[in-house]
Formats: C-alpha cells, structure tokens, sequence
C-alpha cells in the first residue's frame, strides 16, 4: 500500500494538474477505503494546503482566484482553522445555531461537518455551507432567503432579515471585520450588518469569532458594543492588555 506521505504527495500533484480531486477516484487510485481518504485529505486541511468539497478538495491556492469570498478564504487561513477548531468545542447535540456568511464562521461550517455532532439546525444565509451539508443525514440545515450577493455566497436585504425576526436559536455564530479598544464591534458592509444584528438579538448566545490582526481596528460601520455577545474566539497573537479591556466588559475570552 503506498504510504500517507506518498499518498499525500499524489494528491497535490493531481489538485495541481486538475484543480481538485473526487474521494471515489483516489479510494479507487490508492486502494484504500473512502474513510482513509476522507482522512487525508483531513490532514491536508489542517496543514492549510486544500479545501474540502462535497465529495473531493480543491487547493487553496486554486479557489484563491475564483471569487472574493475565496480570496478572502485564503487569508490567515490558519488561525481560521485554529479559531473554528475551538469555537465548535461551544455546539453540542441538539443546538440550533445561526452561521454568518463570513469565511471564518465558513471554516467553523467545515469542522462541524468533520465532526460527530448530530441532531443540529443551522440557519444561514450563506448558501456554500447549504450545499456543502446537503448530503449530511446529521443535520438540518435552512437557508435565511434574500437577495444573492454576487461573489460572496451570502443572502441579504429585507427578506433575509425579515426571516431572522421570526426565528429563535440557541447560539450565533459571527465575524467582524473589527472591534476596537473599546469594545466596539465594527463590519464595512451595510447589507451584511443588518444581518448580523437581526442575528445578535434572535441568538441566547452570540460567539464572535475573529482572528487577532482584527483586534484593535475599526470599519466602516459599528455592529454593537462588545456587552451584547457572550465570547469572542481568537488566536493567541491577541495582544494580551487589549483582551484585558474586553474581560472587563465581563464577556468570556477564548484564546485558540
């Protein structure tokens, strides 16, 4: 049988030459069952080189250049990962959570599938994270509606909002593009904060999460001040007196 570190050398020969992979195509290249695959193409994601599809991967490098939802995939995709990782450790059996459409709460989309939860409702308007659980038995997935942003995925505008009036969930999930030194939580995009505030107040729960070079900056325009969420996810390049402020709002911080 040819070994993980060959078998892993192949598979970014092939995303190279043609773009992605299948998960039938290399069980049956390699020998080896789909969970093996599934396994390492796993460990491909966690080294930051693919990302998972419905039934294969794609390189980074490669989905970098298809829209700017991938483009911004792409950026500081490892604390990304790192973030999702320990923001999933916050969802248990039988949550219904709301996921934003950013590439953050995306990447916490892909490691909920990895995972052995079951019996979740995930409302979202981002329609990637529909497709990519069509297929999953586990879960029970809805999409807000609204008008498609053309690039990013994402659902907005007043039938999306409407929607998020009528619903109630156990916790959100949500990215900033800053919060600032005193707790102000700021987004640039008017259409997609109308839909992240209407998430905060339908949310028991609200769990930011956003990587430490976001820390300390300001937007376009303020979201909500840092004492209407319960945590914030972040990695450990967060400046430490800057978490400190935060504590003092008497919110939990998550270092990842």
């Amino acid at each position: 049988m040819i070994s993980l570190k060959e078998r892993s050398k192949i598979i970014q020969e092939l995303i190279s030459a043609h773009g992605k992979v299948e998960i039938e195509d290399l069980a049956s290249r390699f020998g080896i069952s789909k969970v093996t695959v599934n396994r390492d193409l796993n460990r491909l994601v966690d080294k930051g080189i693919v990302l998972r599809t419905r039934g294969g991967a794609i390189g980074v490098n490669i989905v970098r250049n298809e829209s700017y939802f991938f483009q911004r995939m792409g950026k500081n995709w490892d604390k990304k990962r790192l973030i999702s990782n320990k923001a999933l450790e916050f969802i248990k059996i039988g949550d219904s959570i709301f996921l934003d459409s950013s590439t953050t709460v995306y990447a916490l989309s892909n490691e909920i599938r990895r995972s052995t939860l079951s019996n979740i409702t995930i409302l979202t308007n981002q329609m990637r994270i529909v497709l990519d659980f069509e297929i999953e038995p586990n879960y029970t997935t809805i999409l807000t509606g609204g008008k498609l942003r053309i690039g990013t995925f994402s659902l907005v505008g007043p039938v999306t909002e409407l929607f998020l009036k009528t619903v109630s969930v156990d916790k959100a999930f949500l990215s900033v593009r800053g919060i600032d030194n005193n707790g102000t939580l700021f987004d640039p995009d008017l259409e997609e904060l109308a839909v992240k505030k209407h998430a905060i107040e339908a949310s028991k729960e609200v769990n930011v999460l956003v990587d430490s070079t976001k820390l300390g900056k300001t937007s376009l325009v303020q979201l909500t001040n840092i004492d209407n969420i319960t945590r914030i996810i972040t990695d450990e390049g967060a400046p430490e007196e800057l978490l400190k402020k935060y504590q003092d709002h008497k919110i939990e911080i998550i270092v990842a």
